[in-house]
């Protein structure tokens, strides 16, 4: 998100899009998670609820952000705020910034009232 996408813009004017394409850094890597909320055929018209998969993974209708499919996590069955601790995200993103032997997750480190 920029300032150019939002700043001095009508709040009604929410459906305009004022989206502006921000270039991948130079040798850095990108990751995505994408799930949906429903069995694979028909998670893919409704997503988790805000998100649709392709959309998650960068392949929208109006733009593609260039991931590596490798370099992406798509789970099914979950809604966008079952993303927030799930296990299996929790040892993908210790498999992504390289913590093999990285703690196994905590519900420590959840908020009260929310389990892994």
């Amino acid at each position: 998100m920029l300032d150019e996408g939002w700043r001095d813009c009508d709040p009604d004017e929410f459906l305009q899009d004022r989206c502006n394409e921000v270039p991948f850094l130079p040798g850095a890597v990108y990751h995505f998670v994408a799930t949906s909320a429903a069995p694979p055929a028909v998670g893919l018209l409704v997503g988790d609820s805000l998100v649709r998969p392709r959309s998650a993974a960068g392949r929208g209708r109006s733009r593609r952000v260039p991931f590596e499919s490798v370099h992406g996590l798509t789970l099914t069955g979950l809604n966008h705020l079952d993303l927030l601790n799930h296990p299996s995200i929790c040892e993908k993103l210790s498999e992504w910034l390289g913590g093999a032997n990285a703690p196994a997750p905590s519900t420590a480190l959840n908020p009260p009232g929310i389990g892994p």
